[in-house]
């Protein structure tokens, strides 16, 4: 290989990287005009452990697959191996220039039934799409259910006078020790 090789090498090279970079600039541009035109998807299911409302994957796909197509977008989703106990997916954004932004997310399944994989799969390929397409799908809990299963109620500092004005029977009035005055 001669140096006049490795000039024509690193040519070819700065030329893939800056059609790849143009190419970027393209999918994002079309991204933001997709997700201009995308709206919310409808929170039509209900989520029984913590009472939240969400939206299926139809409901996500529903409103994200024409704006995607008019821009010359499409999304690729397909599980993919990992690690045991654990369900994986792999999406694509892809654009008609070539250019794609490619993310792999993985996930705990807690029984491994078929069953249970489908769901996770579902699950997973739903957060992910609302997320590169900024949708909204679910209602914020302000992180509650990441915190904890029950919410924690704190009890108020005036927790007596709060059950004498409830009637209480337990109640009792707490008062702050009185300062005397010793002659």
């Amino acid at each position: 290989m001669t140096i006049s090789d490795l000039d024509i090498d690193r040519q070819t090279i700065e030329n893939l990287q800056e059609q790849t970079k143009m190419n970027k600039s393209e999918l994002f541009k079309a991204l933001a005009k997709a997700q201009g035109e995308m709206k919310n998807a409808e929170l039509n299911k209900v989520n029984p452990h913590f009472r939240s409302k969400y939206a299926d994957l139809a409901s996500v796909m529903s409103v994200v697959k024409k704006p995607l197509a008019d821009n010359g977008l499409a999304i690729i989703q397909m599980p993919i191996r990992s690690e045991p106990g654990t369900c994986a997916v792999r999406t694509i954004l892809a654009h008609e220039s070539g250019a794609e932004i490619v993310e792999d997310y993985s996930m705990p399944v807690g029984k491994e039934t078929a069953h249970a994989f489908g769901s996770v799969i579902s699950y997973i390929r739903r957060y992910v799409i609302s997320s590169i397409c900024c949708v909204v799908a679910d209602e914020d809990d302000d992180a509650n259910s990441a915190v904890a299963s029950e919410p924690v109620r704190k009890k108020p500092v005036n927790d007596s006078f709060m059950e004498l004005k409830n009637g209480t029977k337990n109640a009792r009035m707490v008062r702050p020790p009185q300062k005397t005055t010793d002659g």
